[in-house]
């Protein structure tokens, strides 16, 4: 059970990859000032639903390394 992400498919640091990844992203703008409000809802349920697609289509091993990386 995810201790930081109670209801997600995927262990913690992945699931922080994946928001990390999706806030990233959101700033990949010219003008970001002027890109409206960011919705963390909408956001959530788009890393969400990563997660979950994630969890359906592959089985996560986690590598053992100093790094916290996956094996697909």
């Amino acid at each position: 059970m995810s201790r930081y992400y109670p209801d997600s498919p995927v262990p913690d640091d992945l699931m922080e990859l994946i928001n990390r990844t999706i806030g990233a992203a959101s700033m990949c703008w010219d003008h970001v000032e002027r890109a409206g409000i960011f919705d963390s809802t909408r956001a959530k349920q788009i890393a969400d639903s990563l997660a979950k697609e994630l969890s359906d289509r592959y089985t996560l091993v986690r590598k053992e390394s100093d790094t916290d990386f996956y094996d697909w």
